[in-house]
Order: structure tokens, then C-alpha cells, then sequence
């Protein structure tokens, strides 16, 4: 935060009706109860967002933007040195009625996930007006998409060491009963020192609903969806492995598996063909053996072939990370980490309903029209100057 950005001030200086730039100390006019999105200073001509005050909120940043939905950096009115960052729906879609009951049950969705160490915290939700809002967890770091474009491609054993807490992610929720359905590079975030995390609920629907046919629109990123979203096959726990696999395909060689100059009809036809396949090979070619094995499991074109559960695919993970760092041969790997749960320990949950993986082996390959995915831009998103502990592999 800048110098000039002391949340006293901004308090103080918004009751008298103005704001300093923070980079010109020009003050700018501001009006009480007006939304203004971030403009050009009229002195030095800087972008700058005018302070604004939202349930107990005091949104002075934009930290992304997509097409439906916005998230601001914020403090809170009482407890000025806390920082949150705040989800919002687009100015022009706050009034979306749609938009807002999928905010809303994104943000009850997403309270029920924040005691795993790998999903980001949400703090509170609720009305500011005629608005409604989400308040999250604040931690400054990097998404795993700006990373691998950052570095070109990750080494293997960087690539598994945080895709690892991401399956420790998607494990719990579904343990919860409820498919994440939106794993995509841009919702990972990492901190500078490699803590993991999850964020972005909006498409998670509970098992027995994703099992079932989700209508004639396909949510979801082309490049990582499963291909039971795109035949209405339903969804279960392997639809998630098979995301994951995309994921991790992406981060150790640089590039999705189907290419992106593909018009996005033929991505989603390659996602179904049974012959797809064929190309494994050469595509696997410069991957080591062992984690090409493991890949080829994960993004079968059938649910039934893919791992079976995420105790599997866990050990598999962790034994191709012990083979590449000796730090971590020897220790043993805890396959169901103890994670409290209000007033109980979650061990060994029941099965929900409509996870299993019992579908049709070959649906009518018709593929649904797709609407504009849900993705966001979001750069600096989601932290907190307190990290939580976090499930790691010793020698990270």
C-alpha cells in the first residue's frame, strides 16, 4: 500500500469529500455513495480508484476483472490494518439478477471449504445496498498461469510439488460432497514461497447435481473441462482428476495438451474423441516414464479408466516426488491429513451421493454450445499478511 493509502486517512478525507492520489497527492473529488471505477488522475493521469465503502469495507484497489465479476483489495472500517480482498459483479452486471443469486451461492459454497489449509478463506458475504459482495482471504502472490508463463514450463518436481496440495483441495471438497469443476491455472495462487492455494467456487455444483446432464450450455475453460461436461455424461470425482491432469500437463511442458490457435469447437471435439489418444505419444515424449504413466491415467477419455479415487493418485504423486528429491524419500506420506471441521475431525468421510463413477462408457459425442467462461483476470489476487499453516512436502 502506498504511503498515502493510510486507511485513517482515506476515512477521514472521504467524509470531507475528497482523496489524495497516491501517487500525485492531487485530491479528487468524491461523491458519497457513488461507485466509481478506477480512472485516469487528472494531474498525472495515473490510474487511480476512488475509495469506497461497501459493508465494512473500504475498497481502495482493483486486483483483476472479467467479464462478469470484479475483485477489489479492501480494509476493513474497524479493524483498519486487516486486508481482504472483496468480490463484487461487474458495473454493468450489478443489477444481473442471474449473476447475483450465482455470487450468492458461490459464496455459501465456498464457506464450507475454508478449513483446508489449500482453499482460500471466506470471511463474510452480504448486502451493501442493492449490491451483494463476497469477502475473501487477502494473499499476495502469483497464479500458477503467470508462473509457468513466467518461467516457459516448470521442472517436474516443481510442477508435482504444487499440483500436490491442489489434490489435498480438490480431495476435501469432494469428500464434502461437491465437484470443484473450474481447476484451471488462472485458480491456483502461489505466495513467493510456494504455499498453494485454491480460489474461484463459482461453477461447484454438489455431486448428485454434477452427475446429471447441466443442460444445453457448457461452463468451464476449453482447454482443462472433462469430457462427460461436453457429452452430458455427468460428473463425478474422476472428472475432476481429468482437469487435473490438463493442469499439470500445462505447467511441465509449457502448453495445454490441445492446442489453443484451435477454433474452440475442435478443442472440445478433441477433448471426446476416442482417438485422441493416438497422439499421446509424441505429445508425452519429452516427460519422464514414471509421470507420463501417471498423466496418461489421469486424462483417459473414459471416467472408468482414469484413477478411481484420490487416495491412488495421492501416493502416486507423492512417490514421484520422493524419486526426485531425496529430502522426501523417506518420509511417510499422511493420505488422509486430519482437518478440523466445526467441532469434529473429518478422517474417513461417507461416499456422497452421485460420486461414483458409474457412467455410460459411450454417449452421442453432441457437444453442447458454449457460453462465455467463467474466468476472471485476476493478477494479485486473494491474501492475508498471516498465512495459515499449510499441508506441505518437507524439502519444498
Amino acid at each position: 500500500m502506498s504511503s498515502f493509502l493510510i486507511p485513517k486517512k482515506i476515512i477521514e478525507n472521504h467524509k470531507n469529500g475528497f482523496f489524495e492520489c497516491p501517487y500525485c497527492r492531487e485530491k479528487l473529488t468524491v461523491n458519497p455513495g457513488v461507485f466509481a471505477e478506477p480512472a485516469p488522475c487528472k494531474k498525472c493521469k495515473k490510474i487511480v480508484m476512488l475509495p469506497h465503502r461497501m459493508g465494512d469495507f473500504w475498497l481502495f484497489q482493483e486486483l483483476g476483472a472479467g467479464a462478469m465479476g470484479c475483485v477489489y483489495k479492501a480494509f476493513h472500517h474497524v479493524h483498519t490494518r486487516s486486508i481482504y480482498a472483496i468480490k463484487t459483479l461487474s458495473r454493468q452486471e450489478v443489477n444481473n439478477q442471474r449473476l447475483i443469486r450465482a455470487l450468492q451461492r458461490e459464496a455459501q459454497i465456498s464457506s464450507l471449504f475454508s478449513t483446508h489449509p489449500n482453499i482460500i478463506n471466506s470471511i463474510c458475504h452480504g448486502w451493501e445496498g442493492n449490491e451483494y459482495y463476497i469477502a475473501l482471504e487477502y494473499i499476495q502472490g502469483e497464479t500458477l498461469i503467470q508462473r509457468i508463463k513466467r518461467a516457459g514450463k516448470l521442472s517436474e518436481l516443481d510442477a508435482l510439488k504444487l499440483i500436490y496440495p491442489i489434490v489435498l483441495a480438490e480431495h476435501f471438497i469432494c469428500d464434502k460432497g461437491y465437484l470443484f469443476r473450474d481447476l484451471k491455472p488462472e485458480n491456483v495462487l502461489i505466495t513467493k514461497d510456494n504455499q498453494v492455494y485454491l480460489f474461484d467456487f463459482g461453477l461447484t455444483l454438489p455431486t448428485d447435481i454434477a452427475f446429471e446432464d447441466q443442460g444445453m450450455f457448457m461452463e468451464g475453460s476449453p482447454i482443462y473441462v472433462p469430457p462427460e461436461r461436453l457429452t452430458g455424461e455427468g460428473e463425478g470425482f474422476a472428472s475432476e482428476i481429468y482437469s487435473l491432469g490438463m493442469v499439470l500437463y500445462y505447467a511441465v511442458t509449457g502448453q495445454p495438451f490441445f492446442t489453443t490457435s484451435q477454433e474452440v469447437d475442435g478443442i472440445l471435439k478433441r477433448h471426446v474423441s476416442s482417438f485422441r489418444l493416438s497422439g499421446d505419444v509424441t505429445k508425452m515424449g519429452k516427460i519422464s516414464p514414471d509421470l507420463a504413466k501417471v498423466l496418461t491415467k489421469m486424462k483417459m477419455r473414459y471416467p472408468e479408466d482414469r484413477y478411481q479415487d484420490f487416495l491412488t493418485l495421492e501416493k502416486d504423486i507423492h512417490d514421484l516426488i520422493a524419486t526426485r528429491d531425496p529430502s522426501v524419500k523417506s518420509k511417510k506420506l499422511a493420505l488422509k491429513p486430519k482437518v478440523k471441521s466445526g467441532n469434529r475431525l473429518i478422517l474417513q468421510p461417507k461416499p456422497q451421493k452421485g460420486s461414483g463413477l458409474i457412467l455410460k462408457k459411450k454417449a452421442p459425442l453432441q457437444l453442447k454450445k458454449k457460453v462465455e467462461e467463467n474466468a476472471s483476470s485476476e493478477e494479485e489476487v486473494l491474501g492475508v499478511p498471516q498465512p495459515k499453516k499449510q499441508l506441505k512436502i518437507k524439502g519444498n
